[in-house]
């Protein structure tokens, strides 16, 4: 387990301000799953040293939002 694992990241869309900063909710639209599977990585961590994250869902469509801190 990582120290990221142990962040509660939902406070940051739940809430217009932690920590004292502001935080704006960009909606970006919907994301359609249709075998519920997520396979995703961040090429700007390390292509040939980070694990891709997955994760299973129920197929559907999910509302995706960006979090933008106002500093």
């Amino acid at each position: 387990m990582n120290i990221y694992s142990k962040i509660d990241y939902n406070q940051y869309f739940d809430n217009p301000i932690v920590g004292g900063i502001i935080l704006e909710h960009l909606h970006l639209g919907n994301l359609n799953l249709s075998t519920g599977s997520i396979v995703a990585c961040d090429p700007l961590v390390g292509l040939w040293n980070t694990k891709p994250f997955t994760k299973t869902v129920l197929p559907g469509s999910y509302p995706v939002i960006a979090c933008i801190a106002k500093t």
